[in-house]
């Protein structure tokens, strides 16, 4: 974590992006312990926690859904990533309609997107380009909920 401070340091970076990980089955309450020794030990206003895929090479990960990323930050970071594709493969291994698995993330305090495009039906993010002829993300509902961001953004401004 020290070299990822210099980078970010030395760019002047006001954004590091984490993740929270996998963990192996049965293991999630150790995994979200673990998470959270490293918040304590790496305190840092630039963390912004990316959500990921329900699974990752067969094991499961922590931070799929905006519910799960609350619980996970504890109040210690305040920020967000919204990986559509992530999103998209999680929707599609917890079988819950994408409109639905993006709706609660509308509530949060998202500072980033992160767009690909990954292959139809798959819970398996590849971070394929957009316009991946086989690409499965729903591009309508993706540009929806970054117009609605912008909106609220330019609102807050007072533009």
């Amino acid at each position: 974590m020290s070299r990822t401070f210099e980078a970010a340091d030395t760019l002047g970076a006001d954004t590091i992006v984490i993740h929270a990980g996998w963990y192996e089955p049965g293991g999630r309450p150790a995994a979200r312990e673990e998470f959270h020794r490293f918040l304590d030990s790496y305190p840092d206003p630039r963390f912004t926690l990316e959500n990921l895929p329900a699974v990752f090479r067969g094991r499961p990960m922590l931070g799929t859904t905006a519910e799960e990323l609350v619980n996970l930050t504890d109040g210690r970071i305040q920020g967000f990533c919204l990986d559509f594709a992530h999103l998209y493969c999680a929707a599609n291994c917890l079988r819950t309609p994408y409109s639905r698995a993006l709706e609660p993330f509308r509530a949060l305090n998202i500072r980033h997107f992160h767009l690909s495009n990954t292959e139809e039906d798959s819970i398996a993010d590849h971070h394929l380009p957009l316009d991946y002829p086989g690409g499965g993300l729903p591009f309508p509902e993706v540009v929806r909920c970054i117009q609605a961001r912008r909106i609220l953004r330019f609102a807050g401004r007072g533009l």
